[in-house]
This record gives C-alpha cells, structure tokens and sequence, in this order.
C-alpha cells in the first residue's frame, strides 16, 4: 500500500500584496492623517506600483523622520514601509516594520487587519509556526467572513503547531465554502484526520477525493489503505478491483497487495487472472518474486495447468530447482509419471534445498512408471539422508513387491 501519511502541507510565502492605487491607504481616511503625508505617500504607493522599491523605501525613511511618533501618520508610514520592503524581499526588515507599526496602537482597524495577516504570512515564511500562529489567532478573530484561502492558511498554522482538531475544523470550513476546493486542502484534511488517527473520518474524505478526482490512482490506493487500517481487507479489495478495472493501477507495490489481497479473501484465482493480466500487459516485471506469486496463487486456486505453466517460467528465471520441484509434486498429484520424472532431473541437476525428498520423488515416478531399475537407484539416493531413509525404505519394499508382481504376470502372460 502507498503511505496515506505523506505530512503536512508546507507553507510557503503566500504573500497577498494587495496595493494598488489605493494600497495601505485604502485602510486610512484621508482626514485622519495630515494632507502632507498623505501626498507624500500617495507618490510613494506610484514608485511601488512600478517596481520602483529602493526609491520607495527611501522616500518612506524620510518620512518616517518628518512625522510624529504619536500620530497615525508614523503607524500608516510604517505600514506602508513594510509592504515595501516584502516587495524587495526583505522579509525580516518588514517583520519588524510591522510590529512597530501595530505598537503605535494607531492603525485604522482595517489596516492592523491587513498588518496582522501579512504578519502571520512573513513569520510562516521563516518557519516561526509558533509566532505565526499567536498573530493569526488574533487576525481572524476581526474577519468577519473568512474565504475559504483564510481558513485554509489557518488550517496551515494549526497543523504545524500539531492542533489537528482545530485545523480540521478550518479545512472542512474551506471546503464548505469554495465554489472549487483545491485537491492539496483534502490532503491537508486527510493528513490531520490521520494525526489524530480518525480512520473513518479520513475514509469519507478519501471517498469524496475519489468523487472530485476518480482517475488520481493515488488515492484510491490510500482509501485501500485505510480500509486495512480499520481492518476492512474486504473493502480495500473491493476498491483496489474498481481501480484496476479503471486502469489506474501501475506500482508495483499496489498491484502486489491487490494480489496479496485477493489471496487472504479466499479468491486466489482471480489474483492469479488479475497478476497474470498485469505481467501480459508490462505493467510488473517478469522476475521471480512476481512469478513466483503468480504460481502459489494458481496453486492456491487449484488450477494446475496453470500452475505448472507458472512455474516453468519461474524456473526459467530462477537459479536453483526449487520450481521444477514444485511442478514435479503437481505431476506426480495427477498421475503424470513421465512429466513428474522429467521435471525431477531437472530440478536435481539444478540443485534444491532438500536434495533427498526430491531422490524420493523421483525413485516414486520410476516405481509408478515400472523403471525399477531406475526406482532402486534413485531411492537408495533418498535412503542415504537421515530425513528421508524412512520413507525410502518403505517405498524400496513396495518397489520389490511391485517388481515381483511384474514379473509374475509376464511369466503368466507371456
């Protein structure tokens, strides 16, 4: 299964500028600050608009020495010098801008608004999540109708401070209230849901990922996931199938546990159909871990022409005998002595883990084709390991007697 817990979203500088003709001044009457300033700054906001940030920041540092430090003159200044510098990417200048501009205690409401998110934003950037989020709390408490990017930037905030419940409750908001919710807010609510080990939960917004998204492989392969989770083998199986039908399917890790799966709910043969489609269609190389699979799910499902096919090509990639000692026990199951025998030189010559069980074998499918000759040797070769010496010795006396029945109805039927 792919990991389902794949982290938190990150969160980088989403900075909404914002300042266009009207820019921070839009937050300030013009009657509350002194027509000079606001002329000056008027011209400033021009230089900003047209890319001219050093200029501006110049003029804003004149500025800021002209006006008095207890008017609203200095706190919207400052403000103003803030947005600058975040243009000129002088993020840790604008922070202290900011907080200077807020300690005025003078900005117009909707402008401390604006510093406070900006605020929030620059301290995420620098991977203060703490800082971040204590400013953040404060803004949204004044939005009187957050959008759905407000909720999902506090959503942000709150899971990387690790308060997943409250982050879900900003998630689901953003969700709820977007015309056209973006995939990564899902996963920030699903990554949460599973911080907080809500299995259920974390199944519903898969499912309503799969609703949105039906040909993102990646997600039904997680929903299949949580299905094993919550210990549901049936509904991962159920939803892996659907997948792979869709042909979405393609990793090899996925399409193991789909076979995996298939087999532990009873259904080896169609993991076999379903591993052999994926071998024909290239889709899983043909080495020996998947080929040996493909040859315990046909044996599992009782299908033994399968199975042997299976297991020939196995061997063919395989440095030992083990699978022509598989295939051989399936022969010698249904009768088939000449094939038995072939597949047990073979698996001899190229060496098993038990050498003397294969010698029984193979002294078995003399003794059922009447090579007797053959039989004794190949027994007397099982008889010398300790393991299989037992069996050996018995089936040595049966070959005896078999023998001497043979001969006895050749001497009556001659």
């Amino acid at each position: 299964m792919l990991r389902v817990r794949e982290g938190l979203l990150s969160l980088g500088l989403t900075l909404l500028l914002g300042f266009t003709a009207a820019g921070p001044l839009a937050a300030a009457e013009k009657a509350t600050i002194a027509p000079s300033t606001y002329k000056k700054l008027t011209k400033i906001q021009e230089q900003m608009a047209n890319g001219q940030w050093q200029v501006a920041i110049d003029a804003l540092k004149l500025l800021h020495d002209k006006v008095s430090d207890t008017s609203v003159d200095q706190a919207i200044v400052l403000q103003t010098w803030g947005f600058a510098e975040v243009s000129a990417n002088h993020y840790k200048r604008a922070v202290a801008l900011f907080e200077r501009s807020l300690a005025t205690t003078h900005l117009p409401d909707a402008a401390a608004l604006s510093v406070r998110f900006m605020l929030a934003q620059l301290y995420a950037a620098q991977g203060n999540y703490a800082k971040a989020l204590s400013v953040a709390e404060v803004w949204i408490k004044s939005v009187p109708a957050p959008s759905p990017t407000q909720h999902i930037f506090m959503a942000n905030l709150l899971a990387r401070n690790k308060r997943f419940a409250a982050a879900i409750s900003h998630a689901e908001a953003a969700i709820r209230t977007a015309e056209a919710p973006k995939a990564v807010w899902y996963q920030l609510l699903l990554a949460a849901h599973f911080e907080l080990r809500h299995y259920p939960q974390a199944a519903q917004v898969l499912q309503a990922m799969i609703a949105h998204w039906p040909d993102d492989a990646r997600y039904w392969e997680q929903l299949a996931s949580v299905y094993m989770l919550r210990k549901q083998a049936s509904h991962a199986l159920a939803t892996l199938q659907i997948a792979w039908r869709r042909g979405l399917l393609d990793k090899d890790a996925t399409l193991k546990s789909l076979v995996q799966l298939a087999v532990s709910r009873g259904v080896p043969e169609r993991a076999a159909r379903l591993l052999d489609q994926a071998l024909e269609k290239q889709l899983l190389p043909p080495d020996q871990a998947f080929l040996k699979m493909l040859a315990d799910a046909w044996s599992l499902a009782r299908e033994n022409q399968q199975a042997i096919d299976a297991l020939a090509r196995l061997a063919a990639v395989s440095s030992d005998g083990e699978p022509w000692l598989r295939q051989a026990r399936i022969h010698l199951e249904l009768g088939d002595w000449p094939a038995a025998r072939g597949a047990l030189d073979k698996a001899l010559e190229r060496g098993v883990k038990v050498p003397g069980k294969a010698w029984l074998l193979l002294g078995i499918a003399e003794v059922e084709s009447q090579d007797f000759s053959a039989a004794d040797t190949a027994l007397r070769k099982a008889q010398a390991f300790p393991d299989q010496a037992k069996q050996a010795s018995a089936w040595l006396d049966y070959a005896a007697d078999r023998r001497r029945q043979v001969k006895r109805l050749a001497q009556n039927n001659p």
